[in-house]
């Protein structure tokens, strides 16, 4: 589950220095497979033109905390190093399966450092070679890096390698173009918005019990990115596969921007 998460955590959303300033954005995500619930997720974040900090949280409901359940809280901040965010610190925490995980990383340039890692790399996974984590990022930062382009030039062109202290993956996204979203009642949003796909695939860090195929197979998905109350392009809709639940969409549900709090049907800006 955890490993599916990051084809998708990249793809989300963080506003942009060319759109209309927002001082703070919260967004709240559910998502749904086969028509059953099985995630929240949480995103608040600021940012000026120097830096950025993003937290996000999510856990598992429904069915999926059933079978895998789990709860995570992760934070960033960095800087903008021209049009690449480059971290300065990252932390997560969480309990998976009844058991904690945590991890803590400073970058010093290019370089992440571990600060602390529980459990260790050895007891569950092969490590991550150092030259393959040079240049990387952490979810955060890539999907702040993402929507920041979006923002800029309306596109999504753009490719990260990202590096959460355990496993190393590589997250590639296209432009699509303009396509209407159909109402629903689980959405926040219809409408006009522009459609990004997206695939991501592990490259390192596999569980010693799971190198095979599977484990190494790429995870397509698409995100749909449209204004709300006049802000940057925010994603609002998401469909990805996975291998345990098959296909999921992930519907954004309630928005804080600014001072106002979005939490009815609203229309999009094209």
């Amino acid at each position: 589950m955890r490993r599916i998460l990051l084809s998708v955590l990249a793809i989300l959303p963080c506003t942009a220095t060319a759109a209309p300033p927002v001082t703070s954005v919260g967004l709240h995500y559910e998502a749904f497979a086969h028509g059953l619930a099985i995630l929240t997720l949480d995103v608040t974040m600021s940012l000026d033109p120097a830096g950025y900090e993003v937290r996000m949280s999510y856990r598992t409901t429904g069915l999926a905390h059933f079978l895998y359940p789990g709860e995570q809280a992760d934070s960033v901040s960095g800087v903008w190093d021209g049009e690449r965010a480059a971290p300065s610190q990252f932390d997560g925490s969480g309990v998976w399966g009844g058991r904690s995980h945590r991890v803590d990383i400073v970058y010093r340039q290019e370089h992440p450092v571990i600060v602390s890692l529980i459990p260790k790399m050895t007891e569950e996974r092969d490590p991550v070679p150092p030259e393959l984590r040079v240049g990387t990022e952490d979810t955060l930062s890539a999907m702040a890096q993402l929507a920041r382009h979006v923002g800029t030039d309306g596109t999504c062109n753009t490719s990260a390698r990202i590096y959460d202290g355990r496993r190393l993956s590589q997250i590639d996204s296209r432009t699509i173009g303009m396509e209407t979203l159909s109402a629903s009642h689980r959405s926040l949003v219809s409408g006009t918005a522009l459609r990004c796909d997206f695939v991501g695939q592990m490259l390192a860090g596999f569980l010693k019990e799971d190198r095979g195929a599977a484990a190494r197979r790429p995870l397509h998905g698409s995100a749909w990115f449209a204004s709300i109350e006049g802000s940057p392009p925010l994603p609002v809709r998401l469909q990805f596969e996975t291998h345990w639940f098959g296909d999921v969409t992930m519907y954004l549900t309630a928005a804080n921007i600014g001072q106002a709090a979005v939490r009815r049907t609203a229309s999009t800006a094209p």
